[in-house]
């Protein structure tokens, strides 16, 4: 066994899913691509098919008003990812985490929106909530 398959099996441990070829197989709409040079250059997660950066840009950009309106601690993580800054010591669990992360967090803000649009309380009030996060 290579030093690649041994670090692809590695990758199992942290992550459920199966490997076809250099594809771990998370969910039906979830993968992760390891490229040639894996560990040296960072895995793609794809949801439906598109690289998590876009999918989650794309998500924060429904919220990116309210977010600021709100001054909610949330950015857009489009180069502050884990493969933006990625060393060899990471594996593909720490990229799931991350997504699942951020993505919780957008959630959150989608529920405050959601609150903000059904409750009668004063801006001030929701800031000072949104201060919480």
């Amino acid at each position: 066994m290579n030093w690649e398959s041994k670090r692809m099996k590695r990758e199992l441990e942290g992550l459920s899913g199966t490997i076809r070829d250099r594809t771990l197989v998370l969910s039906p709409n979830h993968e992760m691509v390891f490229p040639d040079g894996y560990p040296f250059k960072p895995p793609t997660l794809l949801i439906n098919k598109k690289d998590h950066c876009n999918y989650l840009c794309k998500l924060y950009s429904n919220y990116d008003s309210f977010v600021r309106k709100y001054h909610i601690p949330l950015e857009c993580n489009c180069n502050q990812t884990i493969t933006a800054q990625w060393t060899p010591c990471y594996m593909g669990k720490h990229v799931w985490n991350e997504y699942n992360s951020y993505l919780q967090q957008l959630k959150q803000v989608a529920s405050l929106q959601v609150a903000v649009k059904g409750l009668p309380f004063d801006d001030l009030v929701f800031t000072n909530i949104c201060s919480y996060l």
